[in-house]
């Protein structure tokens, strides 16, 4: 590692269940975040993952309708690189500000390495250190509304595993989004389908909201019909 770094932080900046993330600098200063398979078992992680890859082919072939977390990727990094790419060309494209993803640094990388720009911020839940920054927690919470919105009905593709520790916001005002080992796909029919729903919610209409939940494949026995309809008005 010495012929590419000239350090490697041994303390994790954070850990998964089979990776640990830890930070380095390039022989040229630049600072990144390696995201590599856990140290000491990887005869243990040989064997898991090789289960994973077999009980997530059963999935997809079995429950067609899960393809769509596509779990088969969830243990290949290489994956974690493209979507991340993806991601931040939809984002750009949108326009909105303020919204960071970083680069990832293919040179580097490969299926049990990851390597990303580094990238400083504070936990999305962390309310207390944001305001002393001086940010605004609500007009956050609404530019990561924006982007999920944008992600999700406009591009239909979407990060997935959106908890405070892969939501941040760096001391600027960036939202910074990390991890992409699940991103979600929605195709161009199923957006429109959960845009008709939202707009039947907002506009309190029952009955086209009962309609909608049946058009995503929610099946209401018919007996139980008049108790869902009241529950939900």
């Amino acid at each position: 590692w010495r012929d590419l770094f000239t350090s490697i932080d041994p303390k994790p900046l954070a850990a998964a269940s089979i990776s640990q993330v830890y930070r380095a600098v390039t022989l040229d200063g630049t600072v990144l975040a390696l995201k590599i398979q856990r140290p000491k078992i990887s005869e243990k992680i040989e064997q898991d993952i090789g289960l994973l890859r077999s009980i997530a082919k059963l999935i997809e072939e079995r429950k067609p309708e899960l393809r769509m977390y596509n779990p088969v990727s969830l243990v290949d990094f290489t994956r974690d690189g493209t979507n991340a790419e993806r991601l931040a060309r939809n984002m750009k494209n949108s326009g909105l500000p303020k919204i960071k993803i970083p680069k990832i640094y293919w040179e580097y990388s490969g299926r049990e390495l990851l390597a990303m720009e580094f990238v400083s911020g504070i936990r999305s839940d962390d309310i207390d250190t944001i305001k002393a920054h001086g940010l605004d927690p609500k007009e956050l919470a609404r530019l990561g509304l924006k982007a999920f919105m944008i992600q999700i009905f406009q591009d239909g593709f979407y990060h997935g595993d959106p908890h405070a520790g892969n939501i941040q916001v760096s001391p600027r005002g960036d939202i910074v989004f990390l991890d992409f080992g699940v991103c979600g796909v929605l195709m161009k029919d199923m957006r429109n389908k959960f845009i008709s729903l939202m707009l039947a919610l907002f506009s309190a209409d029952t009955d086209l909201t009962l309609r909608c939940i049946k058009n995503l494949g929610v099946k209401i026995p018919q007996e139980g019909y008049e108790e869902v309809r009241s529950e939900l008005y």
